[in-house]
């Protein structure tokens, strides 16, 4: 009868053991799917976010470059061969700046400068790629910008430039 009980026991702890061992694989391999999941979730993410440097993105960039060089007559634009330009001027240690964003074969560019004579509108750095890009002075400080991106997501923006002076009429047309 001792040997019943301790074959049983035996058994008893057996079943007991296998269940363990079965419950912890099957925490382990939902730990593992979790994971595998959140590293797929991840890895689109990350991929959105690097492709979403979009038309929105471009003209948040532009905004604050306006606000940071918002001063009387620092912020125009200009048309240069044709094409519009965003001009903002500035100075540094006694020298003055020009910063020219535009669109050029397929692309906004920017581009600084130390003398507005001489340079050329293929020399701009590109910020992204674009299938229009228009910048406009609606009236003096109220600037209009509209872009259409390589995927075809269209943005648009108007920015006061704070600077203009107090009468200024700032209805939007």
């Amino acid at each position: 009868m001792n040997r019943f009980r301790e074959s049983r026991k035996s058994n008893a702890s057996l079943i007991g053991a296998f269940a363990a061992i079965l419950l912890a694989l099957f925490f382990a391999g939902s730990a593992i799917l979790v994971l595998l999941f959140g590293v797929r979730e991840y890895e689109a993410t990350v991929r959105k976010s690097s492709e979403d440097f979009s038309s929105r993105t471009l003209l948040t960039y532009i905004t604050e470059k306006i606000h940071h060089n918002d001063a009387e007559g620092r912020v125009s634009i200009r048309t240069v061969d044709g094409v519009p330009v965003l001009a903002l001027a500035s100075v540094d240690s006694g020298t003055e700046y020009e910063t020219f964003i535009y669109e050029y074969e397929g692309s906004v560019r920017e581009l600084t400068v130390t003398d507005e004579n001489g340079w050329q509108l293929d020399a701009g750095e590109p910020i992204l790629e674009v299938k229009g890009f228009t910048p406009e002075e609606l009236e003096p400080g109220l600037f209009y910008f509209d872009c259409l991106d390589s995927k075809g997501e269209r943005a648009e923006t108007y920015v006061y430039a704070h600077s203009v002076s107090a009468g200024t009429d700032r209805s939007i047309r």
